[in-house]
């Protein structure tokens, strides 16, 4: 899916059998940043972009002006305990060089 919600941000999807990665980029890092100020849990992630920021659901990355949300998902489920913490570890490894490919390109 590849799908632009303004003019100022496109946002991609992919989805296999093993989870899912979206990732919305923004010409504007104030679109990519509104009301994620304040998100529980999260935590100031160094060495990737200009700023960034993870929580257990998403990682936010500022490169100058512009900005990406990347979000990754494993398989449909729910998850307790250990489990739910080895599926947000997998999903944040997953965002962070999902990032990591990406900077470049911004």
């Amino acid at each position: 899916m590849r799908a632009q919600p303004n003019p100022h941000m496109t946002h991609c999807h992919y989805s296999s059998g093993t989870g899912s990665l979206d990732v919305l980029v923004g010409d504007r890092w104030d679109f990519v940043n509104v009301g994620q100020e304040h998100v529980p849990g999260e935590k100031p992630l160094a060495g990737l972009g200009d700023e960034a920021h993870i929580n257990s659901v998403t990682l936010r990355v500022r490169k100058g002006s512009h900005g990406m949300e990347i979000t990754a998902t494993g398989p449909a489920g729910t998850y307790m305990g250990a489990a739910a913490d080895a599926q947000t570890a997998h999903g944040q490894a997953l965002e962070i060089k999902t990032a990591k490919t990406l900077l470049p390109r911004l």
